[in-house]
């Protein structure tokens, strides 16, 4: 049975002329929703800062070290690259390079129940463990913009001025 997909997922997917899905095992261990010419990807939509606000902020963005069951998050996952969904854009990024910055930046690693940006947070009755990372310092990591409203054709994308 094919697992629910989330609407960026799709969006994201159908940027591409021949993108593949994963498989169920790929997606729920590997962390990876989709491949690009054979590339792994994580999609991640936008998301409230807080579960009581109405609307999604693009300006921020959650990262993954610990999933609700206390497993490795998404950001240990195999994905090559992490695709964050902006209002009219995707922004491309290799998850190592990702990692390396949330490395960098989060300087405290005690995990508190407060939520602030670059501090390791729990939720309350959870096992995860989630950083809050700002979009403009996600934009200055290499990275690439795909436009919501482009098709890509997946061998010249990866051939022409690809995140090296």
């Amino acid at each position: 049975m094919d697992r629910i997909r989330r609407q960026s997922e799709i969006d994201f997917f159908n940027l591409f002329t021949n993108a593949e899905w994963s498989t169920e095992n790929e997606d729920m261990f590997d962390h990876i929703d989709l491949k690009v010419g054979g590339v792994g990807i994580d999609v991640k939509g936008i998301k409230r800062y807080s579960m009581k606000d109405a609307e999604a902020n693009p300006e921020i963005h959650w990262v993954e070290f610990q999933n609700v069951n206390g497993q490795k998050g998404w950001m240990y996952g195999k994905a090559d690259y992490i695709a964050f969904e902006l209002i009219n854009e995707f922004l491309l990024i290799k998850r190592e390079d990702l990692y390396n910055f949330c490395k960098e930046k989060i300087v405290d690693r005690k995990v508190k129940d407060t939520k602030g940006f670059y501090t390791l947070y729990r939720r309350k009755g959870c096992k995860d463990v989630l950083s809050l990372v700002l979009t403009e310092d996600l934009l200055k990591l290499p990275n690439k913009i795909l436009r919501k409203d482009t098709i890509y054709d997946t061998e010249d994308f990866f051939q022409s001025n690809f995140i090296s």
